[in-house]
């Protein structure tokens, strides 16, 4: 999709906003209070932020990437840039392949938001290691695993050495959180309430059921399609497929499964 000069002015808009909340204010007192000592809000404090849902009873735990505790399934966010001293939205959305803090996250560099992306793979251990992170765990209607397998499926078509497969994005339609969300519980329900967590548009690779008792299928199979939810010959399916044998940061070493 090409991006045109509105995509990019929004882009650095809340690129400004992003960085307006982690830096202190010039105005005020100092580090942006007002002449009270009270912290100067700012006219868009909180539009990125979401009530919290009372039958969310997750713990959500926080803390530097070096030292969090992270389980195969799990979601896991940081700010949109990372740092050790706050965790502001928007968030970059990761999901946990294994238990060592192997993560896929699918983010376009921050000038190509509305362009198709690659997943990468990254060890929050190592690359987060001082930057602060928050595990918000598994949400009530997790898939298990599969959804580990096709995220594996995901990467591995990505490669240069295989299919260069891309996916779809767009910073409200579909972005990394719509991909997270879709590996946790196999279905996608955004919210216009919501900024950065819109219904899916169209073109969103995401619409194909993906349930738990499909794992043992793909497992074996090593392949599973994708399809958006544009109609006729506009339809785009995507199949994603392995060959030879699962990659090993599917599994956990320690454990060998």
């Amino acid at each position: 999709m090409k991006c045109t000069l509105s995509h990019r002015i929004l882009t650095y808009l809340i690129i400004f906003i992003l960085v307006s909340e982690l830096v202190p204010g010039v105005q005020g007192g100092e580090n942006g209070s007002d002449s009270e000592g009270k912290k100067k809000k700012h006219w868009w404090s909180g539009i990125f932020k979401r009530k919290k849902d009372p039958t969310d009873t997750r713990e959500k735990v926080t803390g530097p990437g070096g030292s969090l505790k992270i389980h195969a399934g799990d979601t896991v966010i940081t700010s949109l840039l990372p740092n050790r001293f706050a965790l502001k939205p928007p968030y970059r959305w990761f999901y946990a392949l294994n238990n060592e803090g192997t993560v896929i996250h699918f983010l376009p560099p921050l000038h190509k938001w509305f362009h198709n992306v690659r997943p990468v793979l990254i060890d929050v251990r190592k690359k987060y290691k001082r930057a602060k992170l928050m595990n918000r765990g598994k949400k009530h209607g997790h898939i298990g695993k599969v959804g580990t397998l096709v995220a594996a499926l995901m990467f591995e078509s990505s490669k240069k050495e295989n299919q260069k497969q891309k996916f779809h994005f767009n910073l409200f339609w579909c972005n990394c959180k719509h991909y997270v969300e879709y590996l946790s519980l196999g279905r996608v329900k955004g919210s216009y309430k919501h900024v950065l967590f819109q219904p899916m548009d169209k073109k969103c690779p995401l619409y194909a059921p993906l349930t738990s008792d499909m794992y043992t299928k793909i497992l074996e199979n090593k392949e599973f399609e994708l399809h958006d939810n544009q109609k006729g010959t506009k339809q785009v399916k995507i199949k994603l497929k392995i060959h030879g044998h699962w990659p090993d940061y599917v599994w956990d070493s320690k454990r060998g499964q």
